[in-house]
């Protein structure tokens, strides 16, 4: 009687033949995952990024900067840790990096006041913590207010340049990624 079956060796070679190709089929997937939780924390975190600077751009764009809130002294030399702005009704407007009024689990954000500094809102979501936030503004003196002389201090537009840091705070490595932004803004407004 000729019995047909597969011997023990046999048996053994497939057994370890399949536990490698599992082994490597789930390092691959584990990997492929890393890398999707990694993406999808730089897309939230450069998202949340784009739009905080995309409000304060567009507050730069349609306000006149309030030379006298400050006292602005730093131009492009010393950068200026808030930046406030006079709507067309001579609202006060503030941004600023804060740790208060942040959402929760965030130990700093983004803030707005609208009302000239009483009360600020957080622009940043939750997940997202503002490592650094400057503001370059350049000329130092509203080039729109004549000296004694009758002159004016600077021919330059006002323009105000925004260097943002942000970094996502998530459980693991791969979520916590950095973006640096920057971007220079000029006003719309001119009133010679």
């Amino acid at each position: 009687m000729n019995k047909r079956g597969f011997t023990l060796v046999e048996m053994m070679v497939v057994l370890a033949i399949f536990s490698v190709a599992t082994v490597v089929i789930v390092d691959i997937f584990m990997m492929a995952s890393k890398a999707s939780r990694r993406t999808l924390a730089i897309e939230k975190v450069q998202s949340d990024a784009r739009y905080s600077m995309e409000a304060i751009s567009k507050e730069i764009k349609m306000d006149m900067i309030d030379y006298d809130w400050g006292g602005y002294v730093g131009g492009i030399n010393f950068p200026e840790e808030e930046l406030a702005l006079r709507d067309a009704d001579d609202n006060l407007i503030v941004f600023k990096k804060s740790a208060d009024d942040c959402p929760p689990e965030t130990a700093a954000c983004l803030v707005v006041s609208l009302d000239g500094g009483l009360t600020f809102a957080s622009i940043t979501s939750k997940g997202n913590n503002v490592e650094d936030l400057k503001f370059y503004i350049d000329p130092i003196v509203d080039p729109f207010k004549l000296n004694a002389l009758n002159l004016y201090d600077s021919d330059n537009q006002p323009r105000v340049t925004i260097v943002l840091t942000t970094k996502g705070i998530g459980g693991r490595p791969e979520e916590q990624q950095t973006i640096y932004l920057e971007t220079t803004v000029s006003g719309r407004i001119y009133r010679r």
